[in-house]
């Protein structure tokens, strides 16, 4: 038997305990997952309280938020739809302190934007003051966050720094408190070789979407003195991609790209804002080369404990050989026997994408 426990977001008092009939989990690396729970009787629950679900031996094996609540006429079901609960941190918020992150840590950076903007600041209304945040690692890093003019997401940020770092957020209601644990996770490499026989439903996924060449129309702005009109210069300026992911101005280089062409036109006094520009245009370019795979719940070969999102991995794929990746999504059913897991983020050039092509 497992068990819904909800709790109101406000002050954190358990509202109903009821049991399951059904639940299908989705996580994802970007907290986008959504998850859903049936339960038998009608629950009390509102939006944006959170909701975790335990096992009959203990075990709390997930926790999230809630965004939806459905009742269907004449059945004894009723269906709440969850979001992971880092969700309560997707807000737009201003830098503050990035210096933490070289100096103290990573961990400590996120301890500060927490405590600043959702649990100890200002807005007394809307604050969650019953969060408890603990560091028990710091991890300096000389890295920036990538902001707009200062500002950022603060749950974006922590899937980076998940991704990139392994610093992971734990969450534990106690009494009136939600403490969140903020650590870098030790992990053993997992290795995993996708041609065993408890895999199932194999998918690999190659692909890569390439602007490989710009061509920038670049017009100084016109200026007017005393009524006479300067006519600024316009220059014609070709940007390539190399195969490592720079941008270069030559378009003899041997080890450029291949993909697509465009232009554009870009107003601007210095030849710095035409630069600004064209990174931005090559950024959207986007990769991926990931595997899908539906591994067997019971696995003498894959303990379930190994699947959790950012565990990083060594795995064994069946067109590429041995690849480094991570796991960057999960699902399972209550009563399914599989998990589905999608190793994502492996290494991928342009060169061996183009090689592949041409072969």
């Amino acid at each position: 038997m497992d068990y819904a426990y909800v709790i109101s977001k406000t002050d954190l008092k358990i509202l109903d305990i009821l049991n399951v009939k059904d639940y299908t989990i989705a996580l994802d690396s970007e907290f986008k997952g959504s998850s859903t729970v049936v339960l038998a009787k009608k629950p009390n629950v509102n939006a944006e309280d959170f909701l975790f679900l335990k096992h009959e031996d203990g075990t709390i094996f997930f926790t999230g938020k809630v965004t939806t609540f459905t009742n269907e006429s004449g059945k004894n079901a009723h269906t709440i739809t969850l979001q992971e609960i880092e969700t309560i941190f997707d807000r737009k918020i201003f830098i503050d302190s990035e210096e933490i992150i070289s100096t103290t840590g990573i961990e400590d950076f996120i301890k500060h934007e927490i405590e600043k903007e959702f649990s100890q600041s200002s807005d007394t209304i809307l604050n969650m003051g019953y969060i408890q945040v603990v560091v028990t690692t710091h991890t300096k890093v000389l890295a920036s966050v990538d902001t707009d003019n200062g500002i950022y997401n603060f749950k974006t940020f922590l899937g980076n720094a998940r991704e990139y770092y392994g610093i992971f957020l734990d969450f534990e209601f106690s009494g009136s408190s939600l403490t969140i644990t903020v650590s870098k996770k030790q992990q053993a490499l997992f290795k995993f070789d996708a041609s065993v026989s408890d895999i199932d439903n194999y998918l690999e996924d190659y692909s890569v979407d390439v602007l490989a060449r710009l061509t920038v129309k670049w017009k100084i702005p016109d200026t007017e003195t005393d009524g006479v009109t300067t006519v600024g210069a316009t220059t014609i300026l070709d940007y390539v991609l190399l195969s490592d992911r720079t941008i270069s101005t030559n378009l003899s280089d041997p080890d450029r790209a291949t993909g697509s062409i465009n232009c554009i036109y870009i107003e601007t006094d210095t030849e710095a804002g035409v630069t600004e520009e064209v990174i931005n245009q090559f950024k959207s370019n986007s990769y991926e080369h990931s595997v899908t795979a539906d591994v067997r719940r019971n696995s003498n070969i894959y303990p379930e404990s190994q699947f959790y999102i950012g565990h990083e991995c060594e795995i064994k794929t069946v067109s590429h050989g041995v690849k480094d990746s991570m796991i960057t999504k999960l699902s399972y059913k209550r009563d399914s026997e599989y998990i589905s897991v999608k190793f994502g983020n492996m290494a991928i050039t342009l060169i061996e994408k183009l090689r592949k092509e041409r072969s």
